[in-house]
């Protein structure tokens, strides 16, 4: 897998060995891993300021008539992707597994989907 990783992000070197013969063959068996990927390089940024303010949810509670909650999620775990939509006040539950090869990016994408699909289905209307 790191020799189709190096590959991927271009890191891979011309020469043929025995490894770029595999590396061509699996190809060759599995085009998928010659897809291409949103692998985003890691970076690191210790000088940007952060403030985080955690308080209770109470300001949800006196949502005015025309305000609903919806809430989406995406996510990734060594078992594979996800996405999801909750809304109480829609009665929305929506649970949706991806499989293996899908991003977190593409499963929040499908999550705000999906949740926009369920308020369409639903013809909600004159809310927020």
């Amino acid at each position: 897998m790191a020799a189709v990783r190096l590959n991927t992000l271009d890191l891979w070197g011309k020469r043929i060995t025995q490894h770029a013969a595999l590396l061509e063959e699996l190809n060759n068996e599995l085009p998928l891993t010659r897809a291409i990927n949103d692998r985003i390089p890691k970076q690191f940024i210790f000088d940007k300021k952060y403030k985080i303010q955690l308080h209770e949810d109470h300001r949800c509670e006196g949502l005015r008539p025309t305000e609903l909650r919806i809430f989406t999620d995406g996510s990734k775990t060594g078992n594979g992707t996800g996405a999801g939509v909750f809304s109480e006040d829609l009665n929305i539950h929506i649970a949706t597994p991806l499989g293996v090869h899908n991003t977190v990016f593409q499963a929040e994408c499908l999550g705000i989907s999906l949740a926009a699909l369920a308020i369409t289905t639903r013809k909600v209307k004159d809310h927020s």
